[in-house]
């Protein structure tokens, strides 16, 4: 299996696509990146990772795209990705707007202690991924921690939004927004 990664030289994709390496899920020649500075021979010391021209390159090479890059990049990004999976790190690029570019939509949201592989990720995925793919995302996501699935998108919202208050998981809300998002299933970094 080729992992694609666009923004692989961020600090969320420089975690996932280091750690897959790290741990031996993949070898290097399984890693397609994209992203600043990807032109290099070596990525992060791994000899034999492709570096991907552009974004079309990186999808046509990959049979995962991993999407890295902060949100404010997603306008700029076209990723036609039909018969890809397509797992997404970006908060507020729904499944929705992701799924006009093709592809089969996952989102998980990671957070910083994806570098040192001790990141709780929970992850949704669109009704279009396959029973393989279900396996496939939290086996990669096992390179940067633990993981969940959860049974609702909106689920992922709390996660991703900073600027909530203090004590808002005590005021209503609608559509599971608020609160512990309900868990499917959890996969830890060990399985």
């Amino acid at each position: 299996m080729r992992v694609g990664i666009i923004g692989a030289t961020g600090w969320l994709g420089s975690a996932l696509g280091r750690r897959l390496l790290s741990r031996k899920l993949i070898a290097p020649e399984q890693l397609v990146v994209l992203g600043c500075g990807s032109h290099r021979f070596e990525y992060y010391g791994y000899a034999g990772v492709t570096p991907a021209i552009d974004i079309p390159d990186l999808v046509f090479r990959s049979d995962v795209v991993v999407l890295a890059v902060r949100p404010d990049a997603w306008p700029r990004l076209t990723p036609r990705a039909e018969g890809k999976l397509v797992l997404s790190f970006m908060a507020g690029v729904s499944a929705r707007m992701l799924a006009r570019h093709g592809g089969r939509i996952a989102r998980a949201m990671p957070n910083a202690a994806a570098e040192f592989g001790a990141s709780l990720t929970p992850w949704w995925a669109a009704d279009t991924i396959t029973s393989g793919d279900r396996a496939v995302i939290p086996w990669l996501l096992s390179a940067i921690g633990a993981s969940e699935e959860i049974a609702d998108e909106t689920g992922l919202d709390p996660v991703t939004e900073p600027d909530r208050p203090v004590g808002a998981a005590d005021q209503p809300a609608s559509a599971n927004r608020v609160g512990r998002p309900r868990l499917v299933r959890a996969v830890s970094a060990a399985s």
